[in-house]
């Protein structure tokens, strides 16, 4: 049985290194997972787009 969103992570990770942009995407994914942990005090201000 499957994890929950496996394949779709592993896609993540296969579709940078394909298309030769994974140096790129891994600069920016600390970034990202940074702003994802660790909020800006106001974004309980802002709402959800979908």
């Amino acid at each position: 049985m499957r994890a929950p969103g496996a394949e779709a992570a592993v896609l993540q990770l296969r579709a940078p290194i394909d298309n030769g942009n994974f140096d790129a995407y891994w600069a920016l994914h600390p970034a990202r997972e940074h702003q994802r942990r660790y909020p800006t005090p106001d974004q309980h201000n802002y709402e959800l787009a979908a």
